[in-house]
């Protein structure tokens, strides 16, 4: 019940260095982007490693390691680097930076592959750019963290709920928007609860699940 330390979770964690630092990664490549006179141009981002997600060959696929650092405009970018910025700050109290870290490449790289594959059938511009997939993954793992495996009911746990909740709609909303990657943030969701449980169940063998304060 109530009043036991979080899986992963130690007071230093709360100050968020990995997360901030996640989205230093993600502004200091649009600036580079700016610096390259590509910002703003799908098609001009493609030498820098945007994801093609159709008219692919077998060797674009160091594009799902590079894609996620790219944005098309600065609010594209705000809207992920806030995404990272919460969640990511949710996940790297509850599990540990070297979690997060995990979390993010991997469902960073596996939505790349399911918009890869699933981009020749689907209503896209047939370029991928983004951390939008990375941030489904992670949206995820809070989801899974919070209703699966926390043990503890306050009024902040169930403000927290609801308004991951709300973010998880919005989120699907938007996916269905035109020139959105929905494959994209499926293929990120579905590996972030995956990778969550693996790590949950690792962590558990050698601490009990706990809650960590907000």
């Amino acid at each position: 019940m109530g009043g036991a330390a979080e899986i992963g979770y130690h007071p230093a964690m709360s100050n968020r260095i990995v997360t901030i630092a996640l989205a230093t990664v993600l502004i200091a490549g649009f600036f580079y982007e700016i610096a390259a006179g590509a910002a703003g141009n799908e098609v001009a981002l493609l030498p820098l490693g945007a994801l093609r997600t159709r008219g692919w060959s077998w060797v674009d696929w160091w594009r799902v390691l590079t894609f996620s650092f790219l944005h098309l405009n600065a609010l594209h970018l705000a809207f992920n680097v806030a995404g990272v910025l919460w969640l990511g700050g949710i996940i790297e109290r509850r599990l540990g930076p070297t979690s997060l870290v995990v979390l993010f490449v991997i469902t960073g790289i596996m939505s790349g592959v399911v918009g890869m594959l699933l981009g020749p059938w689907l209503p896209t511009t047939g370029i991928a750019i983004g951390a939008s997939g990375a941030v489904f993954g992670l949206l995820a793992a809070a989801l899974l963290l919070v209703f699966r495996y926390r043990d503890e009911h306050g009024a902040r746990e169930r403000r927290l709920r609801g308004a991951l909740m709300i973010c998880f709609i919005a989120g699907v909303i938007i996916s269905l928007l035109p020139g959105v990657s929905f494959a994209g943030h499926v293929g990120g969701f579905i590996s972030g609860a995956l990778t969550t449980g693996l790590i949950v169940r690792r962590l558990a063998k050698h601490q009990k699940i706990v809650g960590a304060p907000e």
